[in-house]
């Protein structure tokens, strides 16, 4: 049971180094990495719905935004 909750830290771990910011919520991070497919959907959503307001913010063109 320890090593898969080293496993769970090291991947927390790493997020927190590739997006460079610490998870307030570290369970629902955790969660998302363990494959948790409701939260990815929503994940999903939310990172869609930022691009979508970004690219409208920037009077973007369809390729602009695709490359944002």
């Amino acid at each position: 049971m320890t090593h898969l909750s080293l496993t769970g830290d090291t991947k927390i771990i790493n997020a927190e180094r590739i997006f460079m910011r610490q998870f307030k919520n570290q369970l629902e991070l955790q969660r998302a990495l363990s494959g948790d497919k409701l939260l990815a959907l929503f994940g999903d959503t939310l990172l869609r719905h930022v691009l979508v307001k970004e690219c409208v913010r920037r009077q973007a063109t369809r390729r602009q935004c695709h490359n944002l």
